[in-house]
Formats: structure tokens, C-alpha cells, sequence
């Protein structure tokens, strides 16, 4: 847990802690914690099945001795943990990418690797292009009513609309997805913004647009999603599940506990 006493914070867990008016609250779950009661696993497990497939084939030689040394199951379990160890990989590029495009939207000077290159020129190419004002980036909110906390991207006017953007990341263009919209949604009803060491609860600015920010190593997209009621509602479905899997579901079995 942070050390700081007043305030909005968040530790490496991605949980929240909210003190203000002398009363500390947390932890509280983050709206990407949220949206893992959602299921994604029809393109997750397409997406694993061919990145096990193409390191196989990459392979070869390394698997046939694999199978000499230690037998088919040594083999197995070595292709067993790429999915792992891709996914990871991906979410380290995307958690610098993050941290890159707030300071260029700072003006900030940077130190930019080979590999982060494209897609903080496609960044910046976004903002050139569009003429995207940037408002507010990695703010943190709050939803004490509810009980959930977060982390947004970017808050800005475009064509004198303002808009909440969620900034992804892939390598091969693939995505957004839909449930992105949930997030959003979970951003913008927010009941304000906070910083660590800060007493005030500050306003959030109204957003009227929603979308994703979509960076590949081949350029970027601009994908609005339609954020409305009924998105808001599956968010607070998604939230009370969450909870149900975090508590109940448990010790449901078996008959629970007595």
C-alpha cells in the first residue's frame, strides 16, 4: 500500500485506495480488474493457438531436441508457456508505450528504443494530424457511490468535441475490441479525478465522444465507440459479477460456508 495519506493512489496490484475528508476507502478494484468478469476467451484462445503454432514452426530443431533430451512432454510443456511469455512481453510494450505517449503529450524529451519507435510515431502523427488538444492524461478516478476506481488515457477536445480515449496497442493491428466500450464507460462515469497527496476531488469534464486510440507499428486508428445507457448498465452488471467472483463464488461449493 502507498504511503500517502490524502488522496487518490494505486499500487502495482492495480488496486485503489481514496482518502479524503479524513475517511480512507480501499481497496478498491480498477475497471480494467472489472472487465475480466468478461469473457474474452474466444479470441484469446484463437490468438494462443497461433502463437504456439508459428513458434513451432519457428522451432523446429529446438523441439526435435527438446524430445530427444527430455521426452514429448518436456516439448510440450516448453510450447505450453509461449502464450504466457507472449502475452506478458506484449503487455510490457504497451504498459512503456503508455508511459511514452503521456510525456510526448507533455512536450516532454524521451529516450525512445527501436522497437517503441513506430508506435510513438504513430502517436504523434495522431496528434499532428487530428489536432487533438489533450486536456487531461493518466488521471486517475474515482466512483466511491459504486466502489471502483481507475486509470484513463486521455481526455482532449477534437473538432470542438471533447473525448475520452483509451490508447491500445498491438503489434500485428489486430483489435480494438468491444468490451473496451465498458471501460470507457466505467472512465467517464466516474464521480471525479484524484492525485496522490492531493485533498480535492477534482471535476471530471463532461466527454460527449468515446473512442480508441489503436497504435501499430503501422500507423494508427481512430475508433469511436457508440457509449451510451445500456453501455453503462453492462458495466455495473460486469461490476456486481466481478464482485460475485471475488467473494461468493468463492465458497459457493460445497455448500458455502456456515
Amino acid at each position: 500500500m502507498s504511503l500517502a495519506s490524502v488522496g487518490l493512489w494505486r499500487n502495482d496490484a492495480h488496486e485503489y485506495w481514496a482518502a479524503y475528508d479524513g475517511a480512507t476507502v480501499g481497496p478498491l478494484p480498477s475497471v480494467t480488474t472489472i472487465l475480466k468478469a468478461v469473457d474474452k476467451s474466444g479470441p484469446l484462445v484463437n490468438w494462443a493457438k497461433l502463437e504456439t503454432a508459428k513458434c513451432a514452426v519457428r522451432n523446429l530443431s529446438l523441439i526435435s531436441d527438446l524430445i530427444l533430451a527430455g521426452g514429448p512432454q518436456s516439448a510440450v510443456d516448453w510450447l505450453k508457456c509461449i502464450p504466457d511469455y507472449q502475452r506478458d512481453k506484449a503487455a510490457d510494450l504497451g504498459t512503456r508505450i503508455h508511459a511514452l505517449a503521456e510525456a510526448v503529450g507533455r512536450g516532454d524529451t524521451v529516450e525512445i528504443s527501436e522497437i517503441e519507435l513506430p508506435y510513438i510515431a504513430a502517436f504523434r502523427r495522431f496528434l499532428e494530424e487530428s489536432g487533438f488538444a489533450i486536456e487531461l492524461s493518466e488521471f486517475m478516478v474515482c466512483n466511491l457511490a459504486l466502489g471502483y476506481a481507475g486509470t484513463g488515457d486521455l481526455i482532449g477536445k477534437l473538432n470542438g468535441k471533447r473525448w475520452i480515449l483509451d490508447i491500445k496497442t498491438s503489434q500485428e493491428g489486430k483489435g480494438p475490441y468491444p468490451e473496451t466500450g465498458l471501460q470507457l464507460a466505467g472512465y467517464a462515469k466516474a464521480e471525479f479525478f484524484g492525485r496522490p497527496g492531493d485533498p480535492v476531488k477534482h471535476r471530471l469534464p463532461p466527454c460527449t465522444r468515446f473512442g480508441v486510440l489503436h497504435l501499430s507499428p503501422a500507423g494508427y486508428r481512430l475508433v469511436e465507440y457508440g457509449v451510451d445507457g445500456e453501455t453503462w448498465r453492462s458495466f455495473r452488471a460486469a461490476l456486481v459479477v466481478s464482485r460475485w467472483l471475488n467473494g461468493q463464488a468463492k465458497t459457493i461449493m460445497n455448500g458455502g460456508t456456515k
